[in-house]
């Protein structure tokens, strides 16, 4: 977004967009949060997927390699995971997620909660 909505030109010179600023062109939701409910909806889609489809089998493989010494990073899973226990209140489970109509219905909700939510916020600010 900072690349589509150039740099301005203040009292000090040019500088780059702060976010709130992007966040007013953009009239939308935060990008972020456009990001991580899109990877919900994939995840939904690929727990729907047969079991020999290319990308489950790569998300299911175990790697039996020694991981860096410290904190180790974050899996794609992992993110998912807490982004359905953060958004939609509920763990995105394989259950739920088999049954296409009730997992895009979970997301639209968490969607009208979120907006509402960082609507309010806006107008108090």
């Amino acid at each position: 977004m900072r690349q589509i909505y150039f740099p301005i030109e203040d009292e000090k010179g040019w500088r780059m967009r702060y976010n709130t600023e992007i966040y007013d062109l953009y009239e939308d939701m935060k990008v972020k949060a456009f990001i991580k409910f899109r990877q919900l909806q994939w995840a939904g889609y690929i727990m729907r997927m047969v079991e020999q489809c290319m990308a489950k089998e790569v998300l299911q493989q175990i790697i039996d390699s020694k991981r860096r010494v410290g904190k180790p990073r974050e899996r794609w899973e992992d993110g998912v995971r807490d982004d359905g226990i953060m958004l939609l209140d509920t763990q995105a489970s394989k259950t739920k997620a088999n049954d296409r109509e009730s997992w895009g219905q979970c997301i639209e909700r968490a969607k009208g909660k979120f907006w509402a939510v960082t609507t309010l916020q806006n107008q108090n600010s």
